[in-house]
């Protein structure tokens, strides 16, 4: 189920680092985290899928569609667009992390920070209307603790369970490095299944 009305969508691809973050990430991990040209080209060809596929629909349902590309996007606007319960689909296309040692602090990697599992999980507990569908084309975005099933559901681990265990229907994403074209493609492939095709989640 879902709330009336359009189907709400925001796309975010790889987000403008601030020099602050880089500098401090660069103190933290003895590396600078590089723009992914890569993840701002998936963004743009899925955020244009989503206008094809709102023509072929016909508005039935219809689609709006907001694009944060190559753009500012801090952790504190992000949680208020999360809290705000406005959107149904989120596809994120840039950095993650996964720690393995504590999956509450893997995140994405947003224009001023870190944005972490448990930030996540603490904001959705605030809205009444998390998003269905949040589908995270970035490597290690995936990846849980593998921690053992009676823990599981009461616990964070990683971001996948962060989604999930807000009331997130679905959380896509991959557990490994991935072609950029590939991924592109399945992530087009998979809307089109779903939006246009009626496929079921898992069929997409």
């Amino acid at each position: 189920r879902r709330k009336p009305g359009p189907i709400e969508v925001l796309i975010i691809g790889d987000p403008k680092f601030t020099p602050e973050f880089r500098e401090q990430f660069e103190k933290e991990t003895r590396r600078q985290p590089p723009q992914l040209r890569g993840a701002e080209q998936e963004a743009r060809e899925v955020g244009d899928e989503f206008e094809r596929l709102r023509d072929e629909m016909a508005g039935l349902p219809p689609l709006r569609i907001t694009r944060l590309i190559g753009a500012t996007l801090t952790v504190n606007e992000f949680r208020r667009r999360l809290r705000e319960g406005t959107y149904d689909i989120i596809h994120y296309a840039g950095h993650a992390c996964f720690d393995k040692g504590e999956p509450e602090a893997s995140a994405w990697l947003l224009s001023d920070g870190l944005l972490r599992a448990r930030e996540i999980r603490n904001t959705l507990a605030w809205t009444a209307s998390p998003p269905w569908l949040v589908f995270a084309n970035a490597c290690e975005a995936g990846m849980d603790a593998g921690a053992v099933a009676n823990r599981y559901q009461g616990d964070v681990f990683g971001l996948a369970t962060a989604f999930i265990n807000q009331g997130v229907a679905a959380y896509i994403a991959p557990l490994w490095e991935v072609d950029d074209e590939v991924a592109t493609q399945l992530a087009i492939d998979f809307y089109r299944g779903l939006l246009l095709d009626r496929l079921s989640l898992g069929e997409a």
